[in-house]
């Protein structure tokens, strides 16, 4: 089918292995989503072409920015064990400069859905 439409790249800022697909139904969901070998979901919906259009839609630079400043106040605000809050907290730093970064250069793309 030449208008297949294609899954973007994984959104998950760590992942190395960058293989999306498209997995449903099946005799536990009467739903199809995609999903990327590296353990990230996309969102279920009713049809493979929903799933994919979920699957693509990225957050504005803006909107992933607040969800990095979210996730680092909910790290600080609830109980984690050190080393893993730790990471969590460095890593959401990661994500927030790199949306900060790519906001302020106008370099990156923005998916908007």
């Amino acid at each position: 089918m030449g208008n297949e439409v294609k899954l973007e790249p994984c959104p998950n800022l760590w992942c190395v292995v960058n293989d999306p697909y498209v997995i449903g139904p099946d005799m536990r969901a009467e739903s199809y989503a995609a999903r990327c070998k590296c353990g990230i979901w996309g969102p279920e919906r009713g049809t493979e072409t929903e799933a994919i259009a979920a699957w693509n839609t990225r957050p504005s630079s803006d909107q992933a920015g607040q969800l990095a400043e979210a996730l680092e106040r909910l790290i600080l605000e609830h109980g984690m064990s050190y080393p893993m809050r730790r990471g969590a907290l460095a890593n959401a730093r990661a994500a927030l400069a790199h949306y900060r970064q790519a906001n302020a250069s106008g370099t990156k793309e923005e998916h908007e859905g």
